[in-house]
């Protein structure tokens, strides 16, 4: 029972990066793939595979948001929680813990990793229109299908 919090935030944590793992692999570098297999295969002139695999190039940085550095930000410190809970989570079967004050951290990993995620999908949010970047309403959509995480800071 004393582990249960921490096997309830290695869920959602576990939710999140499949999700994220899943958007880049099936909705970004699938997609960029076949474009770029597309162009390769309809071009015949080297400087138009050159310029389509430059499109491709920055169509995936943009959708893997490796500019957009509020973004990569929040991932990165999102990564560095899971970790944070990985090396407690080692903590458990070890006899080195004193039961308090590692339900203490996991508990304060578990409200930034709240925190972290509600400031990202604001973020999101903020920024996507379905217009101007379907790639972020597609992450929205796999992050949070079913509204059932918080939006707001």
């Amino acid at each position: 029972a004393a582990l249960r919090p921490l096997w309830r935030l290695r869920a959602h944590m576990a939710f999140w990066v499949d999700s994220l793992q899943y958007y880049l692999q099936v909705d970004v570098l699938d997609v960029g793939w076949q474009a770029l297999a597309a162009a390769a295969a309809e071009e015949e002139d080297f400087e138009a595979l050159a310029a389509a695999h430059e499109a491709t190039l920055a169509s995936l940085s943009s959708q893997c948001f490796l500019q957009a550095g509020s973004v990569s930000a929040a991932l990165h410190s999102l990564f560095q929680l899971c970790l944070a809970l990985c090396r407690l989570a080692e903590l458990a079967d070890t006899g080195l813990r004193q039961p308090a004050e590692w339900a203490a951290q996991v508990d304060a990993i578990a409200r930034e990793f709240e925190r972290q995620t509600s400031f990202l999908l604001a973020h999101l949010s903020s920024l996507a229109s379905p217009q101007a970047s379907p790639h972020l309403s597609q992450l929205l959509l796999r992050l949070n299908f079913n509204g059932m995480f918080r939006v707001g800071g």
